[in-house]
């Protein structure tokens, strides 16, 4: 028996960052295929139009992922083309210089029912049915939403009075057979969410563990892969451990360098993204030149919470942009869609709120110059259509969206 290397363009091609990208953009092309013959050389070939980009023989070995990439600059590739491996093809388009948008951004499912601080739109949230998670990621793509990032798909229930880590008190908010279904009333958001990206051609991060001391299980990748290997929307893993980039401990940098490992047996061909917060430590950035941690770097941009001013999130933004780029890595932004009002999240009002001195918009037009992509933390809770119900955040988070919705109308559709 030979080998036998089969490769799905939905499931085993990912451009990174994901189509539409810039001129100003390296590409990576990234492929696995499955080897379910006997160990060997496979041909592999990627091709933009009808100009071959890599063309090699790769060992894999049976009953086995085999992986490969290439790195692309997009300089002067404006316009629209094909990439064909092996003769699976996906379709990409290349921008001549990116605008100052959102290209997507978070969403919470169902978050601790004594965190204080998510208070004013937690109970709606956890009202959410089937219906409402998918009328709400149609609203999202109607805003210029490419990319669903999930906030945390295991939960504690309770937060301040459980003891963790421990599995039994872990809850997810899907039907796994590894924890507790959580109190949301929605039977799979995850499952409705990667259905309705699916049929909006957005990118869906899964995530594993929570930023509230839920590292995660080994088993819970498996699983969810499991679950919804099968959505082509599933493009990548969030690893939900938020790391404090200021402090000189590595503790957290390893519990994400032991998550990678896990990740890239599971599939390598998705990407694995982290969003660390605070100003690097020379420590960390050496830590980062040599430790395999992440495929796309997304720090907290801090302004929303006021922990940075812009001009400090632009020097964070320009030092971490030029490790990736030494790194061959992705770099992105999480822009911080919220402020703090006494104890509580709520939409952007400080600073001008969306467009002001240091808004909403101020931010985004900050790390512009330094990233691939642009998320927000976050849709839920923060940006509400009108006319949905329930009405998530209040006349604030409404008028987020509408705010949002006018400015991303101004800038314009490219052609």
């Amino acid at each position: 028996m030979k080998t036998n290397f089969i490769i799905s363009a939905g499931h085993d091609i990912r451009l990174l960052p994901f189509s539409p990208v810039c001129e100003c953009d390296t590409l990576e092309i990234r492929v696995q295929g499955y080897n379910n013959g006997e160990e060997g050389e496979v041909p592999v070939c990627i091709k933009i139009d009808d100009e071959i980009i890599f063309s090699e023989s790769i060992h894999v070995k049976g009953s086995s992922y085999g992986f490969c990439r290439c790195h692309v600059p997009m300089q002067g590739r404006c316009g629209t083309h094909t990439v064909s491996v092996n003769g699976e093809t996906v379709s990409l388009k290349v921008y001549k210089e990116p605008l100052a948008k959102l290209d997507g951004g978070f969403v919470i499912i169902g978050p601790p029912n004594d965190r204080i601080q998510v208070s004013p739109f937690r109970e709606d949230l956890k009202a959410f049915t089937d219906a409402n998670w998918r009328e709400y990621i149609e609203k999202l793509a109607e805003i210029g939403c490419q990319c669903i990032v999930f906030h945390n798909c295991q939960e504690y229930l309770r937060l301040y009075d459980t003891e963790k880590p421990n599995p039994e008190t872990i809850a997810a908010h899907y039907p796994s057979g590894l924890h507790p279904k959580s109190d949301i009333r929605s039977e799979d958001p995850i499952g409705v969410i990667l259905e309705t990206a699916q049929n909006h051609n957005m990118h869906v991060f899964l995530s594993v563990g929570n930023c509230y001391g839920h590292t995660n299980f080994d088993d819970d990748f498996y699983e969810m892969h499991a679950l919804y290997g099968k959505y082509t929307s599933f493009y990548g893993w969030y690893l939900t451990n938020e790391v404090n980039m200021s402090r000189t401990g590595l503790e957290g940098w390893e519990i994400l360098r032991h998550q990678c490992e896990v990740i890239r047996e599971i599939s390598p061909v998705k990407p694995i993204l982290i969003s660390p917060f605070d100003y690097p430590c020379a420590l960390v950035l050496e830590y980062l030149k040599t430790h395999d941690v992440f495929d796309i770097m997304m720090p907290q941009d801090c302004v929303g919470s006021g922990r940075f001013d812009l001009k400090r999130s632009a020097d964070m933004h320009k030092i971490l942009s030029e490790i990736c780029t030494s790194l061959q890595k992705h770099f992105w932004a999480n822009c911080e869609a919220f402020n703090f009002k006494e104890k509580l999240l709520v939409p952007r009002f400080k600073d001008g709120g969306m467009d002001g001195e240091s808004g909403f918009v101020q931010q985004i037009e900050t790390v512009r110059p330094f990233v691939e992509k642009i998320m927000n933390f976050a849709y839920t809770g923060f940006f509400t259509p009108p006319g949905f119900f329930p009405k998530l955040g209040g006349e604030a988070a409404v008028k987020q969206y509408e705010e949002y919705r006018k400015y991303y109308q101004k800038i314009g559709e490219r052609i």
